[in-house]
């Protein structure tokens, strides 16, 4: 008799336990979904900012990469990439469309950069920040918005001097 009690105690708090576990796994499903995906239609993931917001950070501190170089600033050069890596994980978040585009260009172009800077190697800097201005103003080539329309005008070149923005050939193409 006293273990058909412990049962008929234990049996509805193992169900219990069951079902909040089962509600848990349930929920975080569909918050992960909510979060994990796209979806324009939730207020939250309308106002991500699209990717030519990204681009601003990126082109300012690609060029503030430059000139810590010029400087002789390692420290503030590999701040400045880490940023970039950064921000550009956000823009493959919020943009997944480009997001493809956006680690072919981490892959060819920010990871040379990084090692040049990790090597404190000038010239290897030099050298890989050409190449990535090529795959800048490449992958603004080949990207297409919904109209179809490159970012061909977008065009990036070395900063000529430190006021914001002096590395963006206005005149373009």
């Amino acid at each position: 008799m006293q273990q058909n009690k412990w049962f008929g105690i234990a049996w509805p708090l193992v169900l219990a336990i069951v079902a909040v576990v089962v509600a848990i796994v349930v929920a975080n499903g569909q918050v992960s979904s909510k979060f994990n995906n796209a979806d324009r239609s939730q207020a939250l993931w309308a106002i991500q900012p699209g990717l030519g917001t990204v681009m601003i950070e990126y082109d300012t501190r690609i060029g503030n990469t430059w000139w810590s170089v010029d400087a002789g600033n390692w420290d503030m050069a590999a701040y400045q990439l880490k940023e970039m890596t950064e921000i550009q994980e956000v823009g493959e978040v919020t943009r997944p469309g480009r997001a493809d585009a956006l680690k072919k260009f981490e892959q060819d172009s920010l990871e040379p950069l990084i090692a040049a800077v990790k090597a404190k190697d000038k010239a290897a800097f030099t050298d890989a920040y050409d190449k990535a201005i090529t795959g800048c103003n490449k992958c603004h080539g080949e990207q297409k918005d919904n109209a179809g329309n490159s970012f061909k005008f977008v065009k990036i070149t070395r900063p000529a001097d430190t006021s914001p923005f002096s590395n963006v050939d206005w005149q373009g193409q």
